[in-house]
């Protein structure tokens, strides 16, 4: 298997530097035709002070190489928490993107993109729960996660505030559904004072996008 992770590290090394010379070309005839989005810019960067450095863009062609790396990574993870760490690091990937996609005015690409949070997102919970039932401790990976997830909501919530009407369909159905189950999630995880700082944060956010939506319904 070592000599086989070799081998894969070999294969992908030139090609994900021709993909980073790819996306930098793509930078910049975007930057070239940035007068063409101002309509839709929310700059989610200043909106959020959420990093967004993430490398290769979903918008080039050679995007597939970077999801491939990530697979492979994940597949050669073998710890369960380790595996959790890495949902996660995937999940923050993809918010990044969604942000970078946001700020060039590319709304439906950042939808998918925004699907693909979600994504890992759930399997994140699914995946500590299934630890929390096999009865292990699920104390430290759950406080990490936690704070991540919530603050990952707190980004959304402040963005769409902001964000262009065609961006927020896909906004308001992440943030509806975390407002249904996050509390929930973070109070089964662990003892509920550990969880406590992330709990009443993760309603306070629930109460926020419950009274953004509804102020939009009554307009």
């Amino acid at each position: 298997m070592k000599y086989i992770l070799i081998l894969l590290i070999i294969l992908i090394a030139p090609l994900t530097v021709l993909a980073q010379n790819a996306n930098g070309n793509l930078n910049a005839n975007a930057n070239a035709n940035a007068s063409v989005n101002d309509t839709l810019n929310v700059n989610f960067s200043q909106a959020t002070n959420f990093n967004l450095s993430v490398g290769l863009s979903p918008e080039s062609k050679l995007y597939f190489l970077k999801k491939w790396k990530e697979g492979i990574e994940f597949f050669f993870t073998f710890d369960a928490e380790k595996k959790i760490e890495k949902r996660l690091k995937f999940s923050e990937i993809r918010l990044a993107e969604y942000g970078q996609l946001l700020d060039k005015g590319n709304i439906d690409k950042a939808s998918q993109i925004l699907n693909d949070y979600q994504t890992q997102a759930d399997k994140i919970q699914s995946d500590i729960e299934k630890l929390k039932k096999a009865k292990k401790n699920v104390d430290a990976i759950s406080a990490k996660v936690s704070e991540r997830i919530v603050k990952h909501q707190e980004v959304m919530s402040r963005v769409y505030q902001k964000a262009p009407e065609p961006a927020k369909q896909a906004l308001q159905k992440v943030l509806q559904k975390a407002e249904d189950k996050l509390p929930g999630f973070l109070e089964r995880l662990t003892n509920p004072d550990v969880m406590s700082g992330a709990i009443n944060k993760a309603k306070t956010i629930k109460n926020q996008v419950q009274n953004q939506l509804t102020n939009e319904d009554l307009e």
